[in-house]
């Protein structure tokens, strides 16, 4: 569980409040966990509850990444003071010289806190520092160089970016070994121990996911009852799916948050939970835009069926004879119709509520209008009598 703690550290100012972030499981002989540059804490996640089992396991978000504050303002980010920060905070949990393991960065702020006699063992992992002065300008180069194109581009861009593998790629490409993997999610996404997701669909069957390794995402079919997509616009449909949790043989409580990312339907959805098991009883429907489009696609289809049947009612009672641009705007209107129908967000296969309703009626009223108008137009087309033999 994340926590916050608030303590002073000295600076060129005078006395200075840091606020970091922190998770704290297990117990034993006391065990900081650095993470390196570029990272937080849930680096440690996979091994968290396995170091757990023996120490008093301390995982920081470093000042300034993750969820911990930046060092107070006029601090400079140097060894000289991160590392005597992090004493500070060792103090402030009430821990003494712990054992500390770091990583990249984190593994040279451990180096350093060892020379200053803050901890008592020390394990670097891949420690920052050692490298000649071309490899150091190199890194401080590309890291200035990310941290420059990081505040140059859009949040909205970043997220997106982040989203695909080529995108996580192209952001972290030098600093992480397989940038293309999820970034790992608040709250860990490695179980302790065999995790088995039971669910209530027969189509996938129980997810299982193997201890200390990264979550994946999987997608879950669900079967839908009580409704026909030819009953468009007004179709409506209902599913009952149920999650439970194994971990390590042991149910354990499930929690479920559901959005919903389809702008075609508005969800309702009663969940109850029994034992541990999330109940969710969901009912699906066309949402509100949707549905007052396809009312109004029907309005128009019958508005114009109407104007095309005053329109040639006029013409046929009038005599008005072949009256070519009348009968272009209903041949036009004939067929626009077809295309004006197709543009039904959902795409309604035909034969739905909406065609028997509104667009095989009007494409009927059309039609006849049109054959209609032409027969009697025929009809009333004044005929010229051929002259007589010898007229002159």
């Amino acid at each position: 569980m994340t926590a916050t703690v608030s303590f002073t550290i000295d600076s060129p100012l005078g006395p200075r409040t840091a606020t970091v972030a922190y998770e704290r499981k297990g117990a034993g002989e006391p065990l900081l966990l650095l993470h390196g540059i570029g990272h937080h804490r849930q680096a440690w996640h996979p091994v968290l509850d396995i170091l757990a089992a023996e120490h008093d396991v301390i995982a920081v978000d470093l000042p300034g990444f993750g969820a911990s504050e930046p060092l107070p303002a006029g601090v400079p980010y140097s060894l000289g003071t991160v590392a005597p920060a992090l004493g500070a905070l060792c103090t402030a949990l009430g821990v003494e010289r712990p054992h500390v393991a770091g990583n990249s960065l984190g593994g040279l702020l451990a180096l350093e806190m060892g020379r200053s006699n803050l901890v008592r063992s020390i394990t670097a992992l891949s420690p920052a520092g050692f490298w000649t002065e071309g490899e150091r300008r190199y890194a401080f180069a590309t890291l200035l160089a990310m941290r420059a194109g990081a505040k140059a581009l859009p949040l909205p861009a970043v997220r997106r970016l982040s989203r695909t593998a080529a995108g996580r790629a192209a952001l972290t490409g030098t600093i992480y070994a397989r940038p293309g993997r999820p970034p790992a999610a608040a709250g860990g996404v490695s179980p302790a121990e065999d995790l088995t997701v039971q669910t209530s669909t027969a189509t996938r069957g129980d997810l299982t996911f193997k201890a200390h390794q990264r979550i994946s995402t999987l997608d879950v079919p669900v079967a839908l009852t009580g409704g026909s997509i030819t009953d468009y616009p007004f179709d409506a449909y209902g599913a009952d799916v149920e999650f439970g949790a194994v971990l390590g043989g042991e149910k354990v409580p499930v929690r479920v948050t559901l959005s919903n990312n389809d702008v075609l339907f508005s969800a309702t959805v009663d969940a109850t939970t029994t034992q541990g098991i999330a109940v969710l009883d969901i009912e699906l429907a066309r949402s509100n835009s949707v549905f007052l489009f396809a009312i109004f696609m029907m309005l128009a289809m019958w508005a114009l069926a109407v104007s095309v049947l005053i329109g040639g009612w006029y013409l046929v009672t009038r005599r008005k004879g072949l009256t070519w641009p009348a009968l272009g705007w209903m041949a036009a209107t004939l067929f626009a119709l077809a295309a004006f129908r197709n543009t039904a967000p959902g795409a309604p296969p035909i034969g739905c509520l909406l065609d028997y309703i509104a667009f095989l009626w009007a494409e009927t009223v059309i039609a006849f209008c049109l054959i209609t108008v032409v027969i009697a137009g025929i009809r009333a087309e004044p005929r010229t009598t051929p002259p007589a033999d010898g007229a002159p």
